[in-house]
């Protein structure tokens, strides 16, 4: 297996909404981050055992990417 289809998740934090795309691999599930106005961030080199953990690193990532969206302003 090479890979799932990806589905996205849509999510908020902080105010602003952006999507988790998850896929699943032989590893585990590999993400991708894109909040609006940022550009995707895509965690290449990890994998996580669950979707819950996947998410949850997304919301991460993402949450640092807002705040670093917001100090470039």
């Amino acid at each position: 297996m090479t890979g799932s289809t990806p589905q996205t998740h849509t999510r908020t934090a902080d105010g602003t909404t952006y999507t988790v795309k998850t896929s699943q691999h032989e590893r585990g599930i590999s993400i991708v981050v894109t909040v609006p106005g940022v550009g995707p961030e895509e965690e290449n080199d990890r994998t996580y055992a669950s979707i819950d953990e996947a998410l949850a690193a997304g919301d991460e990532i993402a949450r640092s990417l807002i705040r670093r969206k917001s100090h470039t302003r």
